[in-house]
């Protein structure tokens, strides 16, 4: 099988920026489809990951360490040895094999990714670091055990339990399982949680809330996004209330100024990355 090195992606990804994304997107990814036969790899943090052209940006952005650097480093500094971190919309799997090596073998990580086509990368990913500490499920996380329809989108990090006008074209829906986090980790408790669901946020924290309360310094880590909120039929308004009664720090990640940004009362109206601390189980 042909893969690309970091240095071979490092190129592409120059060639790319050079033609243009869109002309390349449109005429020029099955050449590149057929020239790395879908699949590329790259190398960062001591880790190896793969995935397919369509996790190209990602994949390059890992390799240069521009992926969310500021969050990837408060990552770095949440996960200590013996730790259970949840990766909640694990993706490809760049947050899980981070949490896992951090963690150590005393630690353990569980992974949640409904999307099939991803889920098959993600495994890949834990399989090719040598991960034992990593349990994955094929599940949507959300506050119960159901059926729903997932929506595929066309770039796999985009799926989720809803669609909504600005989401990348939707290729095709597949039932999935649902469950509440809690049901899966059942007496553990949980140190650091990473969470992106495209909507099912607020449902998520509710399946999740035993393990919290048992928790004693649990951190989160938080995609907090108007958009898919309201297609989950959320307001932005009442899941920040939420998140206020819930964690006595919420914190806006600043990646631009590497900072972090305390939330007073004014709105949140566009996506950001939120890191929340101090927990207080709904309790002012």
């Amino acid at each position: 099988m042909t893969l690309l090195t970091s240095p071979q992606l490092a190129r592409l990804t120059r060639l790319l920026s050079t033609l243009g994304l869109a002309s390349v997107n449109h005429a020029g990814r099955h050449v590149l489809k057929w020239a790395t036969r879908d699949t590329i790899r790259v190398w960062s943090d001591g880790l190896v990951l793969q995935g397919s052209m369509e996790n190209l940006r990602t994949l390059s952005q890992i390799s240069r360490g521009t992926f969310e650097p500021f969050e990837v480093e408060l990552f770095k500094q949440a996960v200590r040895p013996g730790m259970t971190v949840v990766d909640v919309g694990a993706n490809i799997g760049y947050y899980t094999l981070l949490a896992a090596r951090l963690a150590g073998p005393s630690g353990t990580v569980y992974a949640f990714e409904p999307d099939p086509r991803t889920f098959t990368t993600l495994d890949a990913n834990v399989r090719g670091n040598g991960l034992s500490n990593v349990f994955l499920i094929a599940k949507a996380a959300s506050d119960r055990s159901d059926i729903r329809e997932l929506h595929m989108s066309r770039t796999a990090q985009y799926s989720g339990l809803y669609s909504y006008a600005e989401m990348d074209s939707v290729v095709a829906t597949t039932p999935v399982e649902t469950v509440a986090i809690d049901d899966v980790l059942q007496d553990d408790t949980v140190d650091v949680i990473k969470m992106d669901v495209e909507g099912e946020e607020a449902a998520a924290l509710r399946g999740l809330s035993h393990a919290l309360a048992a928790s004693s310094d649990p951190r989160l880590f938080l995609e907090f996004n108007p958009v898919t909120l309201a297609a989950a039929g959320v307001s932005a308004e009442s899941f920040l209330g939420q998140l206020r009664t819930t964690f006595r720090n919420v914190l806006v990640i600043d990646e631009r100024q590497r900072r972090l940004v305390p939330i007073g009362s004014e709105r949140l109206t566009k996506r950001v990355n939120l890191y929340l601390r101090g927990y207080v189980g709904g309790r002012e």
